[in-house]
């Protein structure tokens, strides 16, 4: 609070001091606990701060070092009362679960990274493989053009190569298809059209069942020609 006294002087009766009276305050500033590192994983805030001033509204955000992967959240926000929303999550060798049988269907070519730390069978790819969805000339890819496997699943499905003559991304061109998620369910801010497809800027948000966490990207974002932001995972036990 801040308070103005003026005195006069008796013979003037001129303005001869001013005083400022100060009621001082208690200011408190709400900050969270700097998050633990991680494993195999780096730790950054945005906005950007050094531990361990993190004040409220910052975000905790996890980046999983390479041949990694993110279980659990990858993003927490510092809350009014001095705690995060949620617990970040930890970093996992992508090699480290069941592995995955080839991709059957693809009309294309399929280039598979495999990581060289576990030798299998031919007719099964260590999970961490890297599959890259190639479409012959004169066709174009619909679907992700990546698919990572971990713990024996497949992180998108398989992706199609339709002509470019076909007229589907002329028509479709502002569409993305449902996104599917064993153990989980995929809610979206917009409702889906007679042929089942949302429109581009539609958000996903998946959610995984109890004792279930997503290996993903938490939201997608539909960018067009089936086409959604972020990494797509799996539900894994918790």
């Amino acid at each position: 609070m801040l308070k103005l006294q003026a005195v006069k002087s008796p013979k003037s009766n001129k303005l001869v001091s001013l005083f400022v009276l100060i009621e001082l305050q208690e200011i408190t500033a709400m900050f969270c606990p700097p998050i633990e590192p991680k494993t195999n994983g780096e730790i950054s805030y945005l906005p950007f701060t050094l531990p361990p001033i993190i004040g409220t509204g910052t975000m905790a955000l996890l980046k999983c070092n390479e041949n990694y992967i993110a279980v659990g959240s990858v993003t927490s926000f510092c809350q009014s009362n001095s705690s995060w929303n949620v617990n970040i999550g930890k970093c996992v060798r992508l090699d480290f679960g069941k592995p995955c049988s080839h991709i059957k269907g693809f009309p294309g070519i399929i280039h598979y990274i495999t990581p060289d730390t576990i030798k299998l069978a031919e007719n099964k790819l260590v999970s961490g493989t890297k599959a890259f969805y190639i479409c012959d000339p004169g066709y174009a890819l619909k679907g992700q053009s990546l698919s990572i496997c971990f713990d024996g699943k497949w992180s998108s499905p398989p992706a199609k190569c339709l002509s470019v003559w076909s007229g589907h991304f002329l028509s479709n061109e502002k569409k993305c298809e449902g996104i599917k998620v064993d153990n989980g369910t995929v809610i979206y801010n917009e409702e889906a059209d007679a042929s089942s497809k949302y429109n581009i800027n539609t958000i996903a948000t998946v959610r995984c069942d109890p004792d279930y966490v997503y290996s993903g990207s938490i939201q997608h974002v539909c960018r067009g020609y089936n086409d959604w932001s972020g990494r797509f995972g799996v539900c894994l036990p918790g």
